[in-house]
């Protein structure tokens, strides 16, 4: 699997393991050895760890807003080539009258237009000052017996909640993980009032519905504000990022989390990820 990464008219391609990519040369600059890296990012971006869906929980220290003097700016494209595979399904069990009897997706890839994987979600890691932090989460909700919206990702601080509401006729109960963890699990009756979760530590939550076991959704909560989500096409953008060295975890859906090195010393930076079939789940695996 290639990369290209674009820095103003330098390009370069290199070919990354599944876990962390081995420092490149790619401005004028030196580039630190990869003892140095490994030491760097492990105190400004946290380890790799694993949570129930295998995405990375990086660790997190105080945002502080500042005046960016340098700001640059990532764009990129997220694809996927080769045959995609059907998705992960499970039988719909259960109060029928709202949810019907169709079978639900539980994992599968979220194609767009023209190859690209659009929902999937870009986190900078490492960044500790820099532009204005409005943590703004969006409703979830639970309609027709899913939790709405499937994927959404928001700025963080603590005390950020999450509002949830139940607009079904029936029962439902929000199971919420975090690292392999049952954080939150709560009944929420129809025509109750709205309930609220405390987000208690930045990461990626996966929400699920304890009489429902075909309802499934995924909230990453962010310590800054340099993040994206792509469009139907696969695109992204994260602009205003102040000057260095960072880490980049890519997350889609029904594939394994990447994480990119990714130093920032020019004005405009560019991403282009092809993934294929080594790239997926091991639930879409079969595994």
């Amino acid at each position: 699997m290639r990369h290209v990464v674009t820095r103003r008219l330098v390009t370069v391609q290199w070919s990354v393991a599944d876990t962390i990519v081995p420092p490149m040369r790619i401005t004028d600059r030196s580039a630190p050895n990869r003892r140095d890296f490994l030491r760097a990012a492990a105190a400004a971006a946290g380890g790799y760890t694993l949570t129930r869906i295998f995405a990375p929980r990086t660790a997190w220290a105080a945002y502080r807003e500042k005046e960016v003097k340098f700001a640059a700016k990532l764009t990129g494209r997220l694809t996927f080539d080769g045959t995609v595979p059907k998705p992960v399904m499970k039988d719909v069990t259960s109060d029928h009258n709202v949810a019907g009897k169709d079978p639900r997706i539980w994992e599968g890839l979220n194609i767009g237009k023209n190859k690209g994987l659009k929902d999937s979600l870009i986190v900078v890691n490492g960044v500790l000052e820099g532009k204005k932090l409005e943590p703004k989460p969006a409703l979830t909700y639970a309609q027709g017996a899913f939790i709405l919206p499937r994927i959404e990702i928001f700025g963080w601080k603590e005390g950020t909640k999450l509002e949830l509401e139940n607009k079904d006729p029936i029962l439902h109960s929000w199971q919420v993980y975090f690292k392999s963890e049952v954080k939150d699990n709560r009944a929420h009756p129809s025509r109750m009032p709205n309930l609220l979760f405390d987000i208690g530590d930045p990461g990626l939550y996966e929400f699920r519905c304890a009489p429902h076991a075909w309802e499934r959704a995924f909230r990453w909560a962010v310590p800054h504000p340099y993040f994206a989500r792509t469009d139907e096409d696969g695109h992204f953008e994260i602009d205003g990022l102040p000057e260095g060295d960072y880490t980049v975890d890519i997350w889609s859906e029904g594939l394994r989390v990447k994480r990119l090195w990714m130093p920032v010393h020019d004005d405009k930076l560019t991403i282009e990820r092809a993934f294929g079939g080594d790239d997926l789940s091991a639930a879409l695996k079969g595994k």
